[in-house]
């Protein structure tokens, strides 16, 4: 009982915590897909937990001879700050993965797609970028790509337990539910 108490307490910090901070995205635009690449976030120390809640960076979901999902819907994954001049453009598996608010008018709106190309002038860094299972670019490339001011971090790893990222989207939404269930 010991083993579990601790590997429980962690589950529930981490739900917590990816929960406390997050809200439902707005809608934003639509890819080839018709769904809007949604993520869950949360805070621990100086990275980042997000739970992919879109099929944009899971091919075999396009094409299902593809056997092949780069973030799958429900994916834990790890996200930290990095200097844009480290940032990576090209086509997968060459290309940084990246977190970054496409529209400055929605700061909750998140999106994580990998950088296919890359700009510099004298306002920055500025980043094209695509889904891996997207044929098109992102609609915000063609309005100069992503500043770096907008990244909010760039991929490190999935967290390795099965089925906590569904969990967590599961938990929150039943609680968005209660919410609008609730009396105002």
């Amino acid at each position: 009982m010991k083993r579990v108490k601790p590997i429980l307490i962690l589950m529930l910090t981490i739900i917590l915590g990816v929960g406390a901070s997050s809200t439902r995205m707005a809608p934003g635009p639509v890819n080839h897909d018709s769904t809007v690449p949604n993520l869950q976030t949360g805070v621990i120390g100086s990275t980042r937990l997000l739970v992919v809640s879109s099929g944009s960076m899971c091919q075999r979901l396009g094409n299902p001879s593809i056997d092949k999902c780069t973030l799958a819907i429900g994916d834990l994954i790890v996200i930290a700050s990095q200097d844009p001049s480290r940032i990576v453009a090209g086509p997968a598996p060459i290309g940084s993965i990246i977190a970054f608010r496409p529209f400055s008018s929605v700061p909750d709106y998140l999106v994580v797609h990998r950088v296919i190309a890359e700009h510099q002038n004298s306002s920055g860094y500025f980043f094209e970028t695509r889904g891996d299972a997207n044929v098109a670019k992102d609609p915000w490339d063609y309005y100069g790509g992503v500043p770096a001011s907008s990244i909010v971090g760039v991929y490190q790893y999935t967290v390795p337990i099965p089925y906590l990222g569904l969990l967590i989207l599961a938990i929150q939404n039943f609680i968005s539910r209660l919410q609008h269930l609730a009396p105002r």
